[in-house]
């Protein structure tokens, strides 16, 4: 079953997928048919018209790009915690749904992507019994298999990929929360403690995200539930870190995108119960992070999605009213 991007070309070298170079070039990040493309106006638009009914809405799903599509599942409502899986197509902003998780439904899990591969495992049912278990979803073919556990059970950990290495952050679990990056090689099928991050100061929901053979990764919350603002740069060559600008505001919870030559974080809590409007991208030219337009339905937790081009597509989460909107939306902003 193939579920890559309709308007783009593929070559697979050494085991690996990339964009030919002429199909590059196709507009894939204007599926919602704006006129004349974006309005610096107005960069958030809904594309709530296309979402599926049977998607229902959800806090604490994974979501991760992966070769032009988002793919998004699993998380809970307070009330059903879920299983399914799903593909969103950014060039005709079409939704299909996919061969469910084969795992115990959850929420707080990790999630990234390798080769023709999206890895998911680790996270919690409804807050109690924290997992270990890790699945590998294969794109090409519809289908899941289990991969080696993770060392310990965790939730609330992030996740990314590099293209070789999977690697996943801090989380929890009952002996606490944790300082570390881990390590999972494909080839080997195994897990490694990769470093620590500094300070060693554990923490749950914090981000993480692969760029240019560094890892970007903080915030989060830490033992005492105070939300945190520092940010790192990672280097995966000489494995040092270094100390980027702080977030304007302490966070926990905010899911990463790059695009536009810029790192955004989006739809955390800035405390416990707190939701906010007001998300920030920091510019990898200027180093500094700066606001993106207020979203326009309020604030809300747990809005999540990725990038595919030059534009971020999320929805879903949790509104500060309690509600759990079904809802997806296109930010064509700086």
């Amino acid at each position: 079953m193939d579920h890559f991007h309709k308007g783009w070309g593929w070559i697979a070298i050494s085991g690996l997928l990339f964009l030919s170079a002429c199909d590059a070039l196709l507009d894939h990040g204007r599926g919602y048919n704006e006129p004349g493309g974006c309005d610096p106006a107005q960069p958030w638009v809904s594309l709530s018209l296309h979402f599926p009914n049977t998607l229902k809405g959800r806090i604490h799903q994974v979501a991760v790009s992966f070769y032009g599509n988002i793919y998004v599942g699993l998380g809970e409502n307070h009330q059903q915690v879920f299983r399914d899986w799903w593909m969103f197509d950014p060039y005709d902003s079409s939704w299909s749904r996919l061969t469910d998780f084969p795992g115990n439904g959850r929420d707080n899990a990790f999630v990234f992507g390798l080769g023709s591969r999206i890895y998911v495992g680790g996270g919690d049912i409804r807050h109690s019994s924290i997992l270990r278990d890790v699945y590998a979803y294969d794109i090409q073919n519809d289908v899941w298999q289990r991969v080696a556990d993770l060392p310990y059970e965790l939730t609330a950990a992030a996740g990314t990929g590099d293209g070789r290495y999977g690697y996943v952050f801090g989380g929890a679990n009952y002996l606490g929360y944790l300082p570390t990056i881990l390590r999972y090689d494909p080839q080997t099928n195994t897990w490694s403690v990769l470093d620590t991050i500094p300070g060693g100061k554990g923490r749950r929901s914090p981000f993480l995200i692969y760029d240019g053979g560094f890892l970007y990764l903080g915030t989060g919350r830490d033992v005492s539930g105070t939300p945190q603002a520092d940010v790192y740069r990672y280097n995966l060559q000489n494995h040092s870190f270094a100390s980027l600008p702080s977030h304007p505001v302490p966070i926990a919870g905010a899911w990463p995108a790059i695009a536009r030559g810029k790192l955004y974080l989006i739809g955390g809590r800035t405390s416990l119960g707190q939701y906010t409007d007001q998300y920030y991208g920091y510019s990898f030219l200027r180093g500094s992070w700066e606001p993106m337009a207020p979203f326009p339905d309020g604030p809300r937790s747990s809005l999540r999605g990725g990038s595919s081009g030059n534009d971020l597509y999320l929805g879903l989460g949790e509104k500060d009213n309690g509600a759990f909107p079904q809802d997806w939306w296109v930010y064509c902003g700086s």
